[in-house]
């Protein structure tokens, strides 16, 4: 689930993605059926769907170096006209450590100039949104 999220930019790219995958030997048929059916599920909380807006300009598992030369890959990184939305999938249960990775990627896009960074982790499983600051 976690690797076809990372590559959807709007709701229209889960067949394509899931066929990509099929051709690429990740995923078999059988998954495929489960893993769509799954996302399908969760594009009907409005809050997960906005992230697969494809009016904003997206960047999914972009890798960035840090000024120390540490890799970051965020999930999602959403760019609106308003703000930059960091997003990290997870599933399983809350844990401080998901928090400090967004806080992290916040504090990145901070550094490299833009000015209204928000972050949120969005739980799978529950369809919990966990708001960071």
């Amino acid at each position: 689930v976690h690797k076809v999220l990372s590559k959807l930019n709007s709701k229209s790219d889960l067949k394509p993605t899931l066929n990509n995958l099929i051709v690429k030997g990740i995923l078999d048929d059988e998954q495929t059926v489960e893993i769509e059916k799954y996302i399908k599920t969760l594009f009907t909380d409005n809050h997960f769907a906005t992230y697969f807006n494809p009016e904003n300009k997206v960047l999914n598992e972009t890798e960035i170096i840090t000024q120390k030369g540490f890799k970051l890959i965020p999930d999602k990184v959403i760019f609106t006209d308003n703000h930059v939305l960091v997003v990290d999938f997870k599933t399983g249960h809350q844990a401080e450590s998901h928090q400090k990775q967004v806080k992290d990627y916040i504090k990145l896009y901070q550094d490299m100039g833009y000015d209204n960074v928000k972050g949120e982790l969005f739980y799978t499983e529950t369809s919990e949104v966990l708001i960071i600051k």
